[in-house]
């Protein structure tokens, strides 16, 4: 899901900026540059923590 939305928002740069202003835009663009190729390496985990009874 992360890869395809970070490229996704770099395909479609001139849109974000034109949509979102320059800053905000540089900033996911920033990033999906530095999130992308940390990806492939990176495994989903999802925890749940409830309170010990006492």
């Amino acid at each position: 899901m992360w890869q395809r939305l970070y490229r996704l928002w770099i395909a479609h740069a001139a849109e974000l900026r034109r949509e979102l202003g320059e800053v905000q835009a540089q900033s996911m663009l920033d990033e999906a540059h530095q999130m992308l190729p940390a990806l492939p390496g990176r495994r989903a985990v999802l925890l749940t923590l409830r309170p010990r009874n006492r």
